[in-house]
C-alpha cells in the first residue's frame, strides 16, 4: 500500500487479499513546494495533494460458487483544515539546529561527533513535526467514492458490478482539550438480487488524553426502499496506544440490524461493526 500522506509503499496480504493505496501527487518529488504552500493551499492544492486511489482484492469465503471481489476507491480532502499549533515550535527548533548545522560544516575543526548529535536531534524534530501535521485544528471535509464488482468463479466474463457509494466526512477538531467531532453522511446502493440503496448518517465524538481515547459515535441507517426498516449503530470505544503501531482496544454497543430480506449475503457485510455486547482486541498497523 502507497501511503497517502507519506507517499510510501507497501502491500497488505492475508489469505490472498490484498490492497494498494496510491498517492499521485507524492509519487514524484515537489522542490519548490514550500512548507508554507503545503500548510496553507488552495482548494485546488488540497485536492491534488490529498487524492488518493485505492484497489482491494477479496476472496470469496461465505459462499459456494467461489470468485474474488474487486473494491476500487478515491478519496480526497476538500478542506485539510489549520496546522497543528505544535508545529510552530517545532519548526523554529529544527531551523535553529539546521543553521547550528551549517554553521559547523564552516568551521574548519572537527566537529564530526557534535554533527551526529545535531543531526539525531533534527530527524526527532522532523519526526514529531510529522505526528502534529496528521492532527489538523479546525474543518477538515472528506470526499470518497467506491465500487465493488465481483468475479463468479474467478471469471472475467461473468463479472458484475454490485455495489457503488459515495460519502462526506466533516469533522471538526479542537486542540485544546482534544476534542474531534466527526460526520458522516453516505449512499450505498447494492446492486443484487434486491438492489437495495440506503443513505447511513451518523457521527462520532474523539476524546484523547496521552496515549488513552475515549469515543462515542451514533450511527443510522435509512434504505430508500419502503419495504425495508430503519436500523441504527451505538457505540463507545475505548483505546490505548502500545507504540506507532500497536492499540489496545475495548468496545460496546449495538450492530445495525439486518433486514430478513436483504439476504444472507447482505447480513454478513453488515455485521462487521460493534456487535451487542462488548469486545476487547489487540490492533496492530
Amino acid at each position: 500500500m502507497i501511503n497517502g500522506e507519506t507517499g510510501r509503499s507497501y502491500t497488505a496480504e492475508a489469505s490472498g487479499n490484498y490492497a494498494v493505496e496510491i498517492a499521485p501527487y507524492w509519487l514524484s518529488s515537489h522542490p519548490t513546494l514550500t512548507f508554507d504552500e503545503y500548510n496553507h493551499s488552495g482548494l485546488g492544492q488540497s485536492i491534488l495533494q490529498t487524492l488518493s486511489f485505492s484497489l482491494a482484492t477479496s476472496k470469496y469465503s461465505d459462499t459456494l460458487i467461489g470468485g474474488t471481489g474487486v473494491g476500487i476507491g478515491l478519496r480526497t480532502l476538500v478542506f485539510t483544515g489549520s496546522v497543528h499549533p505544535d508545529i510552530t515550535g517545532l519548526r523554529s527548533q529544527l531551523l535553529k539546529i539546521q543553521n547550528a548545522i551549517l554553521d559547523i560544516s564552516d568551521d574548519k575543526n572537527d566537529h564530526s561527533g557534535l554533527t551526529d548529535s545535531l543531526m539525531n536531534e533534527a530527524q526527532y524534530i522532523a519526526l514529531e513535526i510529522q505526528k502534529a501535521d496528521k492532527q489538523r485544528i479546525g474543518l477538515r471535509l472528506e470526499l470518497a467514492g467506491a465500487v465493488v464488482i465481483d468475479f463468479p468463479y474467478d471469471n472475467i466474463d461473468s463479472s458484475q458490478v454490485t455495489r457503488t457509494g459515495i460519502w462526506l466526512t466533516p469533522a471538526y477538531q479542537l486542540s485544546s482539550p482534544f476534542f474531534d467531532f466527526i460526520g458522516t453522511l453516505r449512499y450505498v446502493h447494492d446492486i443484487n438480487e434486491e438492489k437495495v440503496s440506503l443513505i447511513d448518517i451518523g457521527g462520532r465524538i474523539v476524546w484523547q488524553k496521552s496515549d488513552f481515547s475515549f469515543s462515542g459515535e451514533c450511527l443510522g441507517r435509512f434504505p430508500l426502499d419502503s419495504d425495508a426498516s430503519d436500523t441504527y449503530r451505538l457505540g463507545l470505544i475505548l483505546e490505548y496506544q502500545l507504540s506507532d503501531n500497536a492499540y489496545i482496544v475495548t468496545s460496546i454497543g449495538k450492530d445495525l440490524e439486518s433486514d430478513e430480506r436483504a439476504g444472507e449475503q447482505q447480513r454478513r457485510r453488515e455485521k462487521k461493526g460493534l456487535r451487542p455486547g462488548s469486545t476487547l482486541s489487540l490492533q496492530l498497523s
